[in-house]
C-alpha cells in the first residue's frame, strides 16, 4: 500500500490560493451571483483579502511551536541530567496511570 505524500506548508497555501481563486471566479459570474447571495459573496471577498496573511501566520506559528518544543526538550534534558530518579518516578507514575486508563477497568477472568 502506497502512502500519500505529506503536504508541505507551501503546498497547503497554494491549495488555499487556488480555492479562493475559484471562489472569486464564481462571484464574477452574474448568473452565479444571484444564486450565491450577498452574504456568501461578502464572505468570499473577506477570505480573498485575508489569504495573503496566511503564509506569515503559519510561519510565525511554526516558529513559536519550534521554540516551545526546543525549550521543553532542553528542560527535560536538564531534568534527566540533574534529577534522574525524579524523572524515573514521573515515568513510572505516568506509565501506571496510562496502564489503568487503557485497561478500561476490564475484569480479569
Amino acid at each position: 500500500m502506497q502512502r500519500k505524500p505529506i503536504k508541505t506548508e507551501e503546498m497547503i497555501i497554494d491549495d488555499l490560493h487556488e480555492g479562493v481563486r475559484e471562489l472569486g471566479e464564481l462571484t464574477t459570474n452574474s448568473n452565479t451571483n444571484t444564486r450565491l447571495g450577498e452574504k456568501a459573496i461578502s464572505a468570499i471577498r473577506r477570505l480573498e483579502r485575508a489569504l495573503p496573511n496566511v503564509k506569515g501566520r503559519v510561519s510565525d506559528w511554526k516558529q513559536v511551536v519550534g521554540d516551545k518544543a526546543k525549550d521543553a526538550g532542553e528542560h527535560l534534558e536538564d531534568l534527566a541530567r540533574n534529577k534522574p530518579w525524579h524523572l524515573a518516578g514521573w515515568a513510572v507514575g505516568i506509565g501506571l496511570v496510562l496502564g489503568v486508563l487503557l485497561s478500561g477497568g476490564r475484569d480479569r477472568d
